[in-house]
């Protein structure tokens, strides 16, 4: 079985990096393709719930991953790019979440942080290796 500390590893190295960056770039890009000024993009965002927000998705995902420790595949656990991914998605999930729930208070948009990366490690792990057990049993 898969130990809390190889579980935290790659949530923290593989994970959260990606998530950061993306929630870099994204208002960056924007920024630039509607032609507003960059400087005023980033003073408008509310720097303690850009920092908190990548953090929530990552202890969601730890979380997840937590869930389904039992099952976890050790061969596919250690493929990086899954990690990498699953940051990404958590990103669109969380953006999606967010288009939905607009005007929401700080107790939603934490919830929504840790549901987000829940899910994502749920996605890729967890029916990933419910699928590897079934047809392993048949």
């Amino acid at each position: 079985m898969i130990s809390t500390r190889e579980i935290v590893r790659p949530a923290l190295a593989l994970f959260l990096p990606p998530v950061f960056v993306v929630m870099i770039v994204v208002p960056l890009a924007e920024a630039i393709i509607r032609g507003h000024d960059v400087l005023t993009q980033f003073s408008q965002l509310d720097l303690p719930l850009s920092l908190a927000e990548p953090l929530l998705l990552t202890a969601g995902y730890v979380i997840g991953l937590s869930l389904v420790r039992s099952r976890l595949n050790p061969s596919v656990f250690r493929k990086r790019w899954l990690h990498l991914a699953a940051g990404i998605v958590s990103i669109i999930v969380l953006g999606v979440t967010s288009v939905f729930s607009q005007g929401a208070h700080l107790p939603w948009i934490i919830s929504a942080c840790v549901v987000a990366g829940l899910v994502t490690a749920l996605m890729f792990f967890g029916l990933r290796t419910a699928h590897r057990v079934a047809t392993a049993n048949n």
